[in-house]
C-alpha cells in the first residue's frame, strides 16, 4: 500500500484501520490505544468522534505503569457500546439532544444496546416508525 498509494507508514497503517488520518489521532495512535480509537471512529460523524476522544482521552495508554489491562477490561466494553448507540440511536433519532446529557446515562446505554441486539426484526422495525423519548428507550 505504501508503494502502491505513495503514502507513508502512518497514513497506510490509518487507512488500513479506516481512522482518519489526523494529527489529533496521530498524537495518540499506538498499538494499546487502537483499542479505543476504533470504536471512537467508527461513529460515522468525525465531529462527534473528536469529542469521543477527548471524553476518553484519560484512558487512553501514556504512562507505562499503569494498569493497562485493567483499563482495557474495564472502558472498552463500555466504549464501544456507547459508540455502536450514537450510531444506532443517537445519529438517527436523538441528535436534537445533547451528547454529554446521553453520555451521563452510560449504565442504560449498554443495557438499551445488549436489549437492541436481542431486538427481533418487528420490534426494530415498530420502533424506527415510532417517535420514542429517550427517557422511555430503555422500557
Amino acid at each position: 500500500m505504501m508503494k502502491e498509494k505513495h503514502l507513508t507508514y502512518h497514513q497506510a497503517i490509518f487507512s488500513a484501520l479506516s481512522l482518519p488520518y489526523r494529527k489529533n489521532i496521530l498524537n495518540c495512535f499506538s498499538y494499546y490505544n487502537l483499542y479505543f480509537l476504533l470504536p471512537i471512529y467508527s461513529i460515522k460523524d468525525t465531529n462527534i468522534a473528536d469529542t469521543m476522544l477527548n471524553l476518553y482521552d484519560k484512558y487512553l495508554h501514556k504512562d507505562p505503569y499503569m494498569a493497562w489491562n485493567t483499563i482495557i477490561n474495564n472502558y472498552t466494553e463500555q466504549l464501544r457500546k456507547t459508540c455502536e448507540f450514537i450510531n444506532v440511536f443517537y445519529l438517527k433519532f436523538y441528535q436534537n439532544m445533547k451528547l454529554t446529557d446521553i453520555l451521563k446515562k452510560n449504565y442504560k446505554l449498554i443495557d438499551i444496546m445488549n436489549l437492541w441486539h436481542t431486538a427481533n426484526n418487528d420490534t426494530k422495525s415498530r420502533f424506527k416508525q415510532e417517535k420514542v423519548r429517550f427517557k422511555d428507550l430503555h422500557d
